[in-house]
């Protein structure tokens, strides 16, 4: 089922940004809440979704997405936390990292990925197929690599999906 899931995610966020729902290059200008306030609206959509397009798509620099299992590790490893930590305790231990607690987030991030020596691909192509074929994760990926152009329209009819299945 988790294909099928996937496919219908896509075509409600292909949908909404089509109908210009949600018009994603207006987001640049608004502040983080804003784009939040509107996000969360898609079905599917969560936190930790909306604060990775912060943070890539749009370049953010003050986001700790507690809601990151690999974020959240790497912090207790490294500050020796206990693994009952409250994510308020945590969010304090982050504050003295404002303004860039994105910074941060990345820098636990990379730490979390040596300790598991986790590589990453950097292939374009591989990414812009991805963008072909992901709806707004992929358009994540597409405005991270400066490969914006439109690649929603592909997909083909959402509604004859729905119907489908």
């Amino acid at each position: 089922h988790y294909p099928l899931r996937r496919q219908r995610q896509m075509c409600i966020e292909t949908e909404a940004i089509q109908s210009k729902q949600i018009k994603l290059r207006a987001l640049h200008h608004q502040p983080d809440e804003s784009v939040r306030e509107q996000l969360i609206t898609l079905k599917g959509i969560g936190n930790w979704t909306i604060d990775v397009y912060l943070m890539h798509a749009l370049r953010r620099t003050d986001l700790f997405p507690l809601g990151d299992i690999a974020l959240v590790n790497s912090l207790k490893h490294i500050k020796q936390l206990p693994d009952n930590i409250s994510k308020e305790d945590m969010l304090e231990i982050a504050e003295k990292w404002r303004p860039n607690r994105t910074i941060a987030a990345m820098i636990l991030w990379h730490d979390y990925m040596q300790r598991r020596k986790v590589t990453v691909k950097d292939d374009r192509s591989d990414i812009q197929s991805a963008a072909n074929t992901d709806g707004l994760s992929g358009y994540i990926r597409a405005h991270i690599t400066g490969q914006e152009h439109d690649h929603i329209g592909h997909i083909g009819s959402c509604s004859e999906f729905t119907q489908r299945n």
